[in-house]
């Protein structure tokens, strides 16, 4: 786990733990490279009746496909007022965290779910 990352409880109500900031970062800075599992459509039907479901990314350009995130990438809360983005790169399989706002030592680092920072469409039903 990188060391200038942390997890603890969330300071978001019923989401568990989060990945905390252990130092300032500017925005447009590099967080965290995820590498990627990625696993089949056929296994996301199967994942989606596990404890799993909340913790993968849908994956690939037709988004069929999921991907669990090595290191902290899994456990990244959302948030419609992110202080981060996720972007995913299919060709490497790979997610990276990188500030969207400032981020100060000991802050809750999220990002949106939706993908865009600034989307606030409403997620599925249940999510944080």
């Amino acid at each position: 786990m990188p060391t200038n990352l942390y997890i603890s409880h969330s300071t978001i109500p019923n989401a568990g733990r989060g990945v905390f900031a252990g130092r300032n970062y500017k925005k447009g800075e590099l967080i965290e490279e995820c590498p990627m599992i990625v696993f089949c459509e056929q296994s996301v039907t199967l994942i989606d009746q596990t404890e799993l479901a909340r913790y993968y990314y849908e994956w690939g350009k037709d988004h069929k496909k999921g991907a669990i995130a090595l290191g902290l990438g899994s456990i990244y809360n959302h948030s419609h007022k992110s202080n981060a983005r996720f972007d995913q790169d299919f060709t490497h399989d790979v997610i990276q965290i990188t500030a969207h706002t400032t981020i100060h030592k000991g802050e809750e680092i999220t990002t949106n779910y939706n993908g865009d920072p600034m989307d606030d469409t409403p997620l599925w039903e249940g999510a944080l």
